[in-house]
């Protein structure tokens, strides 16, 4: 290594000559001199195959690990730079100041240091560069023309990488690159007709030193921080763009998306089907995040992971505060730290007489609630439209984030919000996280795994085999459930290997092609992850056969079986990808789709472009496929419910006293619908019996020509549907709608809930 150290340095400045090794060493190294040196004779840049031919002239015993050991220790000595991923793969920088001076000809002040070449360039786009911060191929081309194509190429990638610039636009062939550096301040700010009637809240983060004071109540007048770190907001903002998306119609609504408004101080960005707002305030030290939604909570901490990761990656002293206000609005609002609010809604959940103590004032969990409501979390756990099932790391956590974002919220067309059930807001603290995701599944109508080589390594290492692999644990219940008709569907979402994490310029191959799902696995059981699937299902699931013992590779081979032609995440289009050849993960695989060894600046940024554009659009295209999937089950579980439904209104003689209606155990969903001759009234006498007696048949009438014949009821239908159990019971959910279309006598409505809430506790 330190003869090939002396070599690259002795390369970078074109003098060779000089070096005391063996000939053909020296031999080599002057080839690339005459091959790449600039007119300075230096060598700015070679690629990745040409430093290994080098280095093989010094010890061609090398092998592939010595030499990717050998480019480590040179890149953190910064001898030279090399990214080990993506399109970088193939280049060595060896001249980082080359990187520098190049990347000034393009992010510079026009004014205070001009080139010649300005005079040349497009006025149109010179103004759109330097006054909006977009940056069009054509001026790289002019700026940088005393340049190869190759190194051009280079710097594009090394630019994106760093987060310089990042692709911009829909279109490959009209893709610009921002650079958020260039940004101007304005005043301008969005005003959508469309935002003015949507719930927000707004929240205000700041960073400062890991150790610094930070208190727990402030007020946004008086809250003053150092500024932001230089650079910070601008890294910020690239974040943000590569989280956000374009304009485009949005799910199953008809709201159109504006395109990122940015400017040096403000951003408003789409992240999923939530519009969010950015401003900093650089002499307060503070961000405001604005969300129209109306708990903001998960867009909120998908930000913080955004800060968190920039402060990790390029501000390694700084750490990430968040606040956020309390209702009603105020021109001086109070500021509690986020941390706070959430650490009391935990005490609230174990204790619900706990009380907030901020300046000598108490504060009830009503009051709490009431004051937080944009930041308290709830959803309703008894009930998911989709589950996701994922193993955390750095690519699947953001794909998982990307697509519950798409679907999260979204209104369906029976009138409902989308519900998914995702562990980052879906879990509570200080609760068991197994149990409440196996429950969960069991309340969800899809099962959505992210089947993707990081999914499936753990499950590859045989010494794995005899811990409780949580991400198997889910796909064994899945199978089970699904095995049952306890759920509606199983969707997986195969995920093909990907490179290029974090350079903004990910590649992905073809699942199928890497891996093999009935060879590949060991063809054993998990007997830990097993035993406890058995222990939930006899707790929670009693009513329901046990589960059949299962090898990992029959596990996985099942999950490959559904049908999921619309979520091959490498091929979008649709076709039938569950056939096609695959080979065993041990082969070594050539891309799916090379690129040419040199190509064209505007190929370069196209390719690009088409990179960026998809791996942001890629998991919320999946996202539209399974609310398609979801509102299919929807529409054919309310066809089965009204036939049920017609049935239930026959007239029967009321001496008929039918068996009460099945209700499925706390935690599961049932398909078995209430006995078609029931009527609401002999089952109320059957139910209550012990309790009350339903009084007064004209009511029961009523509710039976409201069911035959009402709108109004119609509209729970779906909602029905969705609860998978008898009508009585799903009547629980519209008790006080039907009241005020029924008339009922205050006295009889008082007999008739508690009727409802007897049918709950059956």
């Amino acid at each position: 290594v330190k003869i090939l150290q002396d070599a690259v340095l002795a390369l970078a400045q074109g003098d060779v000559a000089q070096l005391q090794m063996l000939d053909t060493t020296k031999a080599q190294a002057q080839k690339l001199v005459r091959q790449h040196a600039g007119e300075d004779g230096k060598v700015t840049a070679i690629s990745l195959l040409e430093l290994l031919s080098l280095a093989l002239t010094i010890n061609p015993a090398m092998n592939e690990q010595d030499f990717a050991e050998g480019v480590n220790f040179l890149h953190n000595q910064n001898i030279i730079t090399h990214y080990p991923s993506g399109a970088l793969n193939n280049f060595v920088l060896l001249s980082p100041s080359w990187f520098i001076d190049s990347v000034t000809h393009v992010v510079r002040d026009p004014l205070l240091h001009p080139l010649p070449r300005d005079k040349a360039a497009d006025k149109r786009l010179f103004d759109r560069l330097y006054q909006r911060g977009l940056l069009h191929p054509d001026l790289i081309d002019l700026f940088l023309a005393h340049l190869s194509t190759q190194q051009k190429n280079m710097l594009v990638l090394l630019m994106t990488t760093v987060g310089i610039i990042v692709p911009f636009g829909d279109d490959p062939e009209t893709t610009e690159f921002l650079v958020p550096s260039l940004l101007k301040p304005s005043t301008n700010r969005v005003d959508l007709p469309s935002l003015h009637h949507r719930p927000r809240a707004t929240a205000y983060i700041t960073v400062t030193g890991r150790h610094a004071a930070v208190p727990q109540v402030t007020s946004l007048k008086s809250f003053a921080f150092p500024q932001p770190p230089a650079g910070f907001f601008s890294r910020f903002q690239t974040a943000l763009i590569r989280h956000s998306e374009a304009s485009k119609m949005s799910g199953s609504t008809t709201t159109v998306k504006s395109d990122p408004v940015l400017s040096r101080d403000y951003s408003f960005v789409w992240l999923g089907n939530h519009p969010v707002e950015v401003e900093i305030n650089r002499s307060q030290g503070i961000i405001a995040i604005t969300v129209y939604m109306d708990v903001i909570t998960p867009i909120l901490h998908q930000i913080q992971s955004i800060v968190l990761d920039l402060l990790n990656k390029h501000f390694h002293s700084m750490d990430l505060c968040c606040f956020v206000s309390a209702n009603p609005p105020t021109p001086d609002p109070t500021l509690y730290k986020l941390s706070l609010i959430e650490t009391h809604q935990r005490k609230c959940m174990e204790d619900p007489r706990a009380t907030l103590e901020v300046s000598n004032d108490k504060i009830d969990k009503a009051t709490f609630e009431a004051m937080f409501k944009p930041f308290v979390f709830k959803r309703d756990k008894s009930n998911y439209h989709v589950f996701v099932s994922y193993r955390h790391g750095d690519f699947d956590s953001l794909a998982t984030a990307q697509f519950v974002n798409s679907i999260d919220g979204t209104a369906l067309t029976d009138g409902t919000t989308l519900n998914p059930f995702y562990d980052a807001f879906s879990l509570s603290e200080g609760e068991r996280f197994d149990v409440e995701f196996m429950v969960g599944m069991c309340n969800s109508m899809i099962v959505v795994p992210f089947v993707s080589m990081d999914a499936l390594k753990r499950m590859l290492n045989p010494n794995n085999i005899v811990s409780v692999d949580n991400v198997l644990l889910e796909w064994s219940l899945a199978l089970h459930l699904k095995e049952h008709n306890a759920i509606q569907r199983v969707l997986p979402l195969f995920i093909g290997p990907v490179t290029g994490i974090g350079t903004g310029m990910p590649t992905m191959g073809n699942l199928f092609m890497h891996f093999n799902a009935d060879h590949d696995l060991p063809d054993e059981m998990n007997q830990v992850t097993h035993d406890r699937l058995v222990e939930f299902c006899a707790e929670k699931l009693s009513h329901l056969p046990a589960p059949k013992p299962k090898t990992v590779r029959k596990v996985v081979s099942e999950i490959f079986r559904f049908n999921s032609s619309k979520c091959l995440c490498w091929d979008l289009a649709g076709t039938s990808g569950h056939g096609g050849p695959r080979r065993a993960m041990s082969e070594e695989l050539g891309p799916v789709q090379p690129t040419p060894a040199v190509p064209s600046l505007h190929e370069q940024v196209a390719q690009l472009s088409v990179q960026a554009r998809d791996f942001l659009r890629i998991f919320r295209i999946c996202g539209k496929e399974v609310i398609t999937v979801l509102e299919s089950v929807i529409g054919s579980t309310a066809q089965s419910v009204l036939a049920v439904h017609a049935g239930v209104t026959r007239e029967i003689q009321p001496s008929a006293v039918p068996a009460a209606p099945h209700v499925p155990p706390h935690g599961a969903t049932s398909t078995t619908m209430a006995p078609a001759t029931a009527t609401f009234e002999s089952t109320a006498h059957a139910v209550s019996s012990q309790t009350v007696t339903l009084t007064g048949s004209e009511e029961c009438q009523k509710l039976q020509a409201l069911m035959a014949t009402s709108d109004a009821f119609a509209r729970y239908i779906p909602t029905v549907a969705r609860l998978g159990v008898s009508i009585e019971l799903a009547l629980l959910y519209t008790s006080e709608e039907l009241m005020a279309h029924l008339d009922f006598d205050p006295a009889h409505a008082a007999v008739f809930t508690r009727w409802l809430q007897s049918q709950l506790s059956a």
